[in-house]
């Protein structure tokens, strides 16, 4: 079964070290007995 969900990471901004939020796709995979997180799509927002 491959589920797909949408993730949000705070990040802070190197130089004025403010937070803004990246979105990404991640698709999940049962691999060997173990489930696997995969990026598909990283957007800034």
């Amino acid at each position: 079964m491959v589920g797909m969900y949408i993730r949000r990471t705070t990040i802070k901004s190197r130089r004025s070290g403010e937070p803004y939020f990246t979105y990404r796709l991640v698709e999940s995979v049962r691999e060997a007995g173990r489930v696997r997180q995969r990026t598909v799509l990283n957007t800034v927002v």
